[in-house]
């Protein structure tokens, strides 16, 4: 187990074996870890093409069919279809139940590290924060934060269909929301808790504000678990 505080990263393979989850299977990995953890995997892989990626770091470019087939054997054996790569990060969740994500490693430049570090953080201070406390926050979107628009014609010109908002930087997290949420967004700029801006929100559209409120929580704890929504430091 982690310390309090605890971070771990690493690179690692896994199997795939026919007829099972490969998901599933990784789960099971870190039952009882306390833990949170978060697969990112990067390359999928069949059998030959793996056994060769690595038997080629003992021969070179010529790899003998005797060395191929061994671990094909194996893996046939074995019954794995497939073989999957990325990295495993696991952080210490203590005093909460621990969350478990697997999904593809986002496009990235940068400064991924940071990114690593927001977004733990900012998924820790939305699973320890209920509806009234995450609405009294005072959050701020990500500095270097992208909202690429959709749009569609319409009887009146041209129409926000829907509106994609995209980490500039580090992991390129992307989440797609409706306009109406991208345009709430811009409200928050830390001068105010994220349901004060809301409100005035809601009264500059002729909203009625209890809507706004009443959906507020789950957008904002979608924002914070992507990392696209941070606290405000200045506050």
């Amino acid at each position: 187990m982690l310390a309090a505080g605890g971070c771990l990263m690493l690179a690692a393979n896994w199997p795939e074996h026919r007829g099972r989850s490969w998901q599933g299977e990784l789960a099971q990995w870190f039952e009882s870890s306390g833990c949170d953890v978060w697969v990112l995997a990067s390359d999928h892989l069949l059998p030959d093409d793996y056994a060769r990626v690595w038997l080629a770091q003992e021969y070179g470019d010529i790899v003998p069919t005797e060395a191929i087939n061994s671990w094909l054997a194996a893996y046939i054996a074995a019954d794995i279809t497939m073989l999957h790569c990325g990295f495993v990060l696991l952080s210490h969740a203590p005093g909460r139940e621990p969350w478990i994500e697997i999904r593809e490693l986002p496009p990235g430049g940068g400064r991924r590290g940071e990114s690593l570090d927001r977004i733990l953080a900012a998924r820790d201070l939305a699973a320890r924060s209920d509806d009234a406390a995450l609405i009294d926050l005072r959050l701020v979107p990500l500095a270097r934060l992208e909202a690429i628009e959709h749009r569609r014609p319409g009887a009146n010109g041209w129409c926000v269909e829907r509106v994609d908002l995209r980490a500039a930087d580090g992991l390129r997290i992307a989440m797609r929301v409706d306009p109406l949420a991208a345009d709430l967004l811009g409200w928050m700029d830390g001068s105010r808790s994220a349901g004060e801006a809301a409100t005035a929100f809601a009264q500059a559209r002729g909203l009625a504000p209890e809507t706004i409120i009443g959906a507020l929580p789950a957008l904002l704890r979608k924002l914070l678990e992507a990392g696209l929504i941070v606290p405000d430091t200045e506050s």
